[in-house]
């Protein structure tokens, strides 16, 4: 085994049977899987009207992309109905009533990435003779009776399923794909097969763990991506057969991806894969809730006849989302914090409360909660590693609390729970911490670096093109990475006079530093700090290996931040 990649697994804790476990995708049957397929044939046999009722965030649209495109081809009379992100996550009387004012027949209603809190919506919805399935992955925290036909949720009371963190969209596409499985031909089977890219996406979205099923979901979703990019996109869609639906789905994946082309964030293929989907595609998408945006625009995208045009208007937007992020995160982070670095104060607009918690979340590696103050209340948004599971911590100790173990909202009422919620949180925290490290695992968040590769002999190696070479190849057989299985942290050490620095860009904005061996360093938008280098000085990278294509010469290379060591 290659010298560093070693390294890496020891120090990660990750034990051949860890990694076992980690890497097995096998698991059985959601609960009630049957029944829900046996109450779906029976309106497909009657041709009775269903509508697919999804979330708004960017696993709520994948969910129901994955239901309308599914549905119609599986041969239902099916409509999508697009929520609203300004009534908040859930649906309530008012939203089904809409529902069907729009879809006068309805018939049945199936829910995707939502339902399972969604008491009164759903009574409702009963007493227009309507009947709603449910499909989500919420957590049901009350033991009340959820009036709907069937509910499939890994995370309802009662169930069995091993895997609680698996998205809405997976747990849609785990239905649709047992249904095609039980009363499907083997063509369709595999039309509904291939809708497991949106569940794929969606788990990046929802910060599930890359852990069990949900890698060779992630894998396969990144795979069919890369086969729908530029030409040879056109070449598979010009001869992919199914509905008019199911194949507009397609399309809009095909045109959201060449957008991005266009705007410099793909160049070849490969450049697709888990950290496309998270640090690009689920964003782009879910500035629309951050931003109080029309979800027409979202599932536009796939389903509306201009999706070239939704896909631009989306990006646009996200563009706007960033700008706001980076303004409010320097606010956040330069101002007085009284309960930092769990608990931050911010002026922030709701929508992007819990990108500010993942971003400080990222440098501090604890879980992290930003709050916006209304009156003597406090709400927001939180993040969490995987070795903290914040519903089952916090919701015990009295917080209100809801959504996702690593990703939730949040709120408290006066200074004091503010400060009882700080104080929960420095001492649970250092106590999982102290466990884990008793039994040699490193926290996957740790701010630590994995590799430290240095020329003055104090890190893991020099630059030795072979090693690193070998231990990056490793690195692409363990993809996807992710929460619950982060990618490895490399810190490069170097001194002033080993380096040459060379400005790139339009502008000159981004930094090359060339070191001995042909080895480079690139530092995007960070150009700035060449005028504060000087000689003497002692920079570090942090980052990430990767290998840089110019002029048909691939060369190994470190992608990150650069610094001065303290």
């Amino acid at each position: 085994m290659n010298k560093l990649t070693q390294l890496f697994l020891e120090r990660r804790g990750y034990t051949d049977e860890m990694l076992k476990k980690i890497m097995d995708p096998s698991h059985p049957d959601l609960m009630n899987i049957d029944a829900i397929c046996e109450a779906l044939k029976k309106i497909h046999d009657s041709q009775q009207h269903i509508v697919v009722l999804p979330d708004f965030d960017m696993d709520g649209i994948t969910s129901g992309v994955i239901g309308y495109a599914g549905l119609s081809e599986l041969g239902f009379t099916a409509s999508l109905y697009r929520p609203t992100p300004a009534d908040g996550y859930g649906f309530t009387a008012s939203t089904v009533k809409e529902l069907i004012q729009e879809f006068p027949t309805v018939k049945a209603i199936i829910t995707c990435d939502v339902g399972i809190t969604c008491y009164e919506g759903i009574d409702y919805a009963n007493s227009q003779g309507v009947q709603v399935l449910v499909t989500d992955h919420h957590v049901q925290e009350s033991k009340e009776r959820l009036h709907a036909s069937v509910v499939v949720d890994p995370n309802c009371i009662d169930d069995t399923y091993p895997n609680k963190d698996i998205c809405g969209a997976h747990v849609f596409w785990q239905v649709l794909q047992h249904y095609a499985e039980k009363y499907a031909s083997p063509f369709i089977q595999s039309q509904i097969y291939r809708l497991r890219v949106f569940a794929g996406m969606g788990t990046i979205s929802d910060a599930m763990p890359l852990v069990n099923e949900n890698r060779p979901l992630v894998r396969d979703s990144a795979a069919i991506c890369r086969l729908l990019f530029g030409e040879q996109g056109l070449n598979f869609l010009n001869s992919l057969g199914g509905c008019k639906v199911y194949r507009r789905a397609f399309w809009g994946l095909h045109y959201t991806l060449e957008e991005f082309a266009e705007n410099g964030k793909i160049q070849k293929p490969e450049d697709i894969d888990e950290d496309f989907f998270g640090f690009y595609l689920a964003p782009t998408f879910n500035a629309l809730k951050r931003m109080n945006g029309n979800m027409d625009i979202g599932f536009g995208a796939f389903f509306s006849n201009n999706p070239k045009d939704c896909a631009s208007e989306l990006f646009a937007m996200n563009e706007q989302r960033k700008s706001a992020v980076a303004t409010y995160f320097h606010e956040m982070m330069t101002t007085d914090q009284s309960y930092a670095p769990y608990v931050y104060i911010s002026e922030a607009q709701p929508g992007i409360l819990g990108l500010l918690a993942m971003k400080a979340m990222t440098l501090s590696g604890v879980p992290t909660m930003v709050l916006r103050q209304d009156d003597d209340s406090y709400h927001g948004s939180g993040r969490a590693p995987v070795w903290y599971q914040a519903i089952t911590e916090l919701h015990p100790q009295g917080f209100y609390i809801a959504g996702h173990q690593g990703a939730f909202g949040i709120g408290v009422k006066g200074l004091d729970q503010l400060k009882a919620l700080h104080d929960v949180l420095e001492s649970r925290v250092a106590e999982i911490i102290k466990e884990m490290e008793e039994q040699g695992i490193k926290p996957d968040c740790s701010v630590e670096a994995d590799i430290v590769i240095a020329q003055n002999g104090d890190g893991d190696t020099a630059i030795d093109i072979p090693l690193l070479r070998g231990y990056w190849i490793d690195m692409q057989r363990l993809k996807p990475f992710g929460r619950g299985f982060e990618a490895p942290k490399i810190e490069l050490r170097f001194d002033f006079d080993q380096a040459q620095f060379v400005t790139m860009g339009s502008v000159k904005q981004h930094l090359k530093v060339q070191l001995p061996y042909g080895f480079e360093a690139l530092c995007w938008n960070q150009s700035n700090i060449v005028e504060d280098l000087k000689p003497g000085d002692k920079l570090v990278v942090d980052g990430h290996l990767d290998v840089s294509e110019y002029m048909d010469t691939i060369t190994l290379c470190m992608v990150g931040d650069i610094r001065k060591e303290k």
